[in-house]
């Protein structure tokens, strides 16, 4: 029931398997900028993780003690992994991915620098405004996994 509530308060449904065919899929696969898509991907997963933060509290901290919940965040966890994977290869496919670092090891940043509990980390534990987050995280997102790419 709480993986549901956050699917749904992150993306508007819950149970879909593949982000590309939700509302945020469609928009992601939409743009055709580089810059754009940056802002894009960096607006919509900080909005995502201030409406799940609390929740995802709730899941991190029983999964502590109530093995149920445990098993539900390992299977969410890898069911983000698989939506990163998902993504990067849009942008793979546009060549706006670093060619220097396998795809695996930017899908596994991809998921770190995303998650909500660097989200956690840098606005409830270390202090930072949600502003100061996203700036951050595009900042990460641009200089850790994709490539600008080439004028022509």
């Amino acid at each position: 029931m709480i993986i549901a509530a956050m699917e749904y308060a992150a993306v508007g449904v819950a149970g879909e398997e593949n982000l590309l065919n939700v509302d945020f899929g469609r928009a992601l696969l939409a743009i055709d900028d580089y810059e754009e898509s940056l802002d894009f991907m960096a607006a919509q997963i900080t909005a995502a993780h201030e409406r799940t933060a609390r929740l995802a509290l709730a899941l991190i901290g029983g999964a502590g003690s109530e093995p149920t919940l445990e098993h539900h965040l390992m299977d969410l966890t890898a069911s983000l992994n698989k939506q990163a994977q998902r993504v990067l290869g849009v942008y793979h496919d546009q060549g706006w991915l670093r060619s220097d670092v396998p795809f695996g090891e930017l899908v596994e940043t991809a998921a770190v620098v995303t998650s909500v509990d660097t989200y956690l980390r840098i606005t409830y534990r270390d202090g930072w405004s949600v502003a100061a987050y996203k700036s951050w995280l595009r900042r990460m997102l641009a200089e850790t996994i994709f490539h600008p790419p080439q004028a022509n």
